[in-house]
């Protein structure tokens, strides 16, 4: 009788770990497709995103009408609040509203990349995303000298990445 009950549990046991390591390899086996369909959808979100926005800076870089004498409307959308504290606060709900995720952490950042919503920078336009904001630095260092230490900290982060 104690034999049967022995005999039992260990297939019992066998049957467990048989399960177990199937579910994951299965999962390990999921985790590493290349050709996945979210991966694509992602792909084919990004060209759209871009797409749109190539048009949207050709649009800006348009020549103009001379608008000389003409009196710009800016939209109440864009007005500031007297009080700034209601326009952050504005800020903060429209982000509420819409779900926009910002990045907390490594963690946060290492997510978004996996899903594709924060993509690496091709080495040349790298180059010159760095150029531009070098000048730009530099401006704000003229124009606040307390901010030196820490530009010239960010720059030497920047040449070392």
């Amino acid at each position: 009788m104690i034999k049967r009950i022995v005999l039992i549990l260990l297939f019992l046991a066998a049957v467990a770990v048989g399960v177990w390591t199937g579910l994951s390899v299965r999962l390990k086996w999921q985790q590493f497709q290349p050709d996945s369909e979210p991966s694509r959808i992602a792909a084919a979100e990004t060209t759209k995103v871009s797409d749109t926005w190539d048009q949207a800076v050709a649009k800006v870089k348009e020549d103009r009408p001379d608008a000389s004498g003409v009196r710009v409307e800016t939209p109440p959308e864009l007005q500031h609040y007297p009080e700034r504290h209601w326009f952050l606060a504005t800020q903060v709900a429209e982000i509420a509203k819409y779900g926009v995720h910002t990045c907390q952490d490594y963690m946060d950042l290492a997510a978004m990349i996996e899903r594709g919503e924060m993509v690496t920078l091709p080495e040349a336009e790298a180059k010159e995303l760095h150029e531009k904001i070098a000048t730009v630095g530099e401006e704000i260092v003229k124009d606040k000298p307390g901010m030196k230490p820490m530009w010239d900290m960010l720059t030497a982060l920047a040449k070392k990445h």
